[in-house]
């Protein structure tokens, strides 16, 4: 008698012969497909537009952001068109790096035929005069075939490997491009492979680096935790990549006990599950979920806000890298070295993520393991990771950021009848990720009730008083005597600050973060006009031959800085010795401060972490043309005016090489001179006419 295999085997081989039949019907007629869209609108003009695609995964996309703003700069004049996966096409949209966002919904592309001709026709139809694709692991039915379909006069696309496309369609394939930029055989972390490919375009010196992601939205307060915490995210695109939900909740459980941090549960909507588990297990450590709760935007919000995040290899952790925050990655072994660990071509200040991961021979499988694995079970390489090796690292992690939390800021901020602008200040420092600052308000004889303000809002303030006649420099020298008589430590933070100025929750942890890794510096905030968001300031360079000041857009260009989100340790504020405020008490006086420093064996530095925004129009008084003796007087004697002819005098002694002071002596004051003797020679002319 036969078995029940024995007659069953027959039907299943029939059944999946006629499902491969059918397979291959579909994929020969999306080929024909293909094949006419391809043909279409042949004898229309390009246009000056550029197609960029790009399909890839969340985290393929946050990895190639640093290499995708290089576009800008190899095609200047064109319109750039992003066909980007319309899983983070939202978060796309978020930067400047192009013109247009065409979102695709990647799986429709391959199995609905309707949607893949009207989208393949569409892209058509632009007639695009250049379209790439700088995806190394190129897909025949996708990124490939969108170029072929677009039609464009240049089509570049990477040499590319066989990860994800068979040998006979590669060949295929690489036949629709008209360039095919080299790659290096050898495995390379996406980062550099990303870097490769835009030097084949054209700029040669490019180093791959991490792209620091600013700040994309407020946070709703529902998604805002008010307690320190740190993000777990514990679900992975591959179910088989996914840590055992009962190690995370051990982890949770021994991180409570060690950290005293809260928890937030990340993760889509299809996680929530392994997200509630989780919960369960851990019992009675506070925990929030927001799993399915956030939008990829939000996402990064929340992320941005942790002392630390722990997950698996998935796009959280290349999140956390583009945010700044310390990162515990549980790794396996299938594409070791090329997503993670971390291999960047230029420095950085952010925290790299740090992988936790079980060697085995079979590393680099490609995910085709050789194991036979259990139903919901995880490949042997992250089965095998313990909570102990977990817990290591995360300690590991957070030693880091205490050493830094040893450090307490003091802030120095001079006001004066500025309430509504202090106040807006005060609401961004409650805000900080960095809670360990002290403020010294220096409240130079306000009547507004902005002491009284700032006291109700905040404890950790010292309020010193004056009468209104400090200026700048004055209030600054109150500040330094009250750091200096308070024997402040010398490893501790000073920032000097101004009032009209707005910045990010993770400001102080950044330039933290900066100055304990750098000796002897000071540290600038990055300035940008709160208004436009344009960049304002990175530094200044001042040539004593002309007496003009320039931007700098590079640090070696910098002789100066203003104080306008100025960090320094307490050990070098020392070292200067204070300001000079009866000589030079308002303007000038920071740029003296810095040259000073600079003289003094100090580097003047800035990080493209650590930006603040201002308000320009709250900054100086508006100078008007000079036609009477009043206007003279407002902008050449008024210590408050940029043109301050006594304050000019004291900095150029003060600061200026000894062979340029007499020309620049001479400078200032036939300026003044040429300008009084115009407001004279107008007064008599109007007199005469009288």
């Amino acid at each position: 008698m036969s078995s029940i295999t024995d007659i069953a085997r027959p039907l299943i081989v029939k059944i999946l012969k006629t499902k491969l039949y059918f397979l291959r019907l579909y994929f020969l007629s999306i080929s024909s497909v293909d094949w006419l869209i391809a043909r279409f609108y042949q004898g229309v003009p390009f246009s000056d537009a550029m197609l960029i695609i790009k399909l890839d995964a969340i985290g393929d996309f946050i990895l190639w952001l640093d290499s995708a703003k290089e576009f800008r700069k190899l095609y200047p004049d064109k319109k750039l068109v992003l066909c980007a996966n319309a899983i983070w096409s939202d978060l796309a949209e978020c930067f400047p790096y192009w013109d247009e966002v065409i979102a695709v919904e990647r799986n429709r592309l391959c199995t609905d035929l309707f949607y893949r001709i009207k989208l393949l026709t569409f892209i058509r139809k632009q007639r695009f005069k250049v379209a790439i694709q700088p995806t190394f692991s190129r897909e025949y039915f996708t990124g490939d075939s969108l170029i072929r379909s677009s039609g464009a006069e240049q089509r570049i696309g990477s040499q590319g490997d066989l990860s994800n496309i068979i040998d006979e369609d590669k060949a295929i394939s690489d036949t629709w491009y008209t360039k095919l930029i080299p790659a290096d055989v050898a495995p390379l972390m996406e980062i550099k492979r990303n870097a490769e490919f835009i030097r084949g375009l054209g700029l040669e010196n490019f180093s791959g680096g991490i792209s620091k992601v600013e700040k994309l939205l407020d946070l709703h307060c529902e998604l805002t935790p008010e307690k320190s915490y740190y993000v777990v995210f514990p679900g992975s695109l591959w179910k088989y990549k996914v840590w055992p939900a009962s190690k995370f909740a051990e982890l949770i459980i021994r991180n409570s006990k060690i950290f005293g941090l809260h928890v937030v549960l990340c993760g889509s909507l299809e996680e929530k599950s392994i997200c509630d588990k989780i919960v369960e297990l851990s019992g009675c450590v506070p925990i929030i979920n927001l799993a399915g709760k956030t939008s990829l935007v939000e996402l990064f919000e929340v992320i941005r806000r942790a002392k630390m995040l722990v997950g698996n290899d998935s796009s959280a952790i290349h999140i956390a890298a583009a945010t700044g925050t310390p990162s515990v990655c549980i790794l396996g072994g299938g594409h070791f070295g090329r997503f993670m660990p971390y291999e960047i071509e230029k420095k950085v200040s952010a925290p790299l993520p740090t992988p936790v991961f079980e060697k085995m021979d079979c590393y680099g499988c490609g995910w085709r393991c050789i194991y036979h694995i259990k139903r919901n079970q995880p490949f042997p390489c992250i089965d095998r990771i313990t909570v102990d090796q977990v817990v290591h690292a995360c300690i590991q992690v957070t030693s880091v950021i205490s050493e830094n939390i040893s450090m307490k800021v003091y802030i120095l901020l001079p006001v004066h009848n500025r309430c509504d602008l202090t106040r807006r200040f005060i609401d961004c420092l409650k805000l900080q990720t960095y809670q360990n600052f002290h403020l010294v308000l220096i409240d130079d004889g306000s009547t507004d009730g902005t002491s009284e303000m700032v006291s109700s809002n905040l404890d950790n303030v010292t309020i010193i008083r004056g009468n209104g006649t400090w200026w700048w420099a004055g209030a600054l020298q109150q500040g330094y005597e009250w750091i200096i008589g308070n024997n402040i430590s010398q490893s501790d933070i000073v920032l000097i600050i101004n009032d009209d100025t707005e910045f990010e929750v993770n400001f102080l942890e950044n330039a933290i973060s900066v100055l304990s890794n750098t000796s002897k510096a000071l540290l600038l905030a990055r300035s940008f006009d709160i208004v436009t968001k344009e960049l304002y300031e990175i530094g200044v360079h001042v040539d004593w031959r002309k007496l003009t000041f320039d931007g700098a857009f590079s640090e070696e260009e910098i002789n100066c800085f203003s104080t306008r989100g100025l960090f320094m340790k307490v050990e070098y504020l020392r070292a200067m010795g204070g300001f000079y405020p009866k000589i030079l008490p308002h303007y000038l006086s920071d740029y003296e401060f810095t040259m000073r420093a600079k003289r003094k064996g100090m580097k003047l530095i800035t990080d493209e972490s650590v930006r603040l925004f201002f308000n320009i129009e709250a900054t100086g008084i508006n100078l008007r043309e000079v036609r009477t003796i009043n206007d003279f007087i407002r902008n050449y004697l008024s210590i408050r005016s940029t043109k301050y002819i006594v304050g000019w005098t004291s900095f150029v002694l003060l600061a200026s090489p000894i062979i340029y002071i007499p020309i620049n002596i001479f400078r200032i004051w036939m300026w003044a001179l040429i300008v009084l003797i115009k407001v004279l020679i107008g007064s008599i002319r109007l007199r005469t006419c009288m």
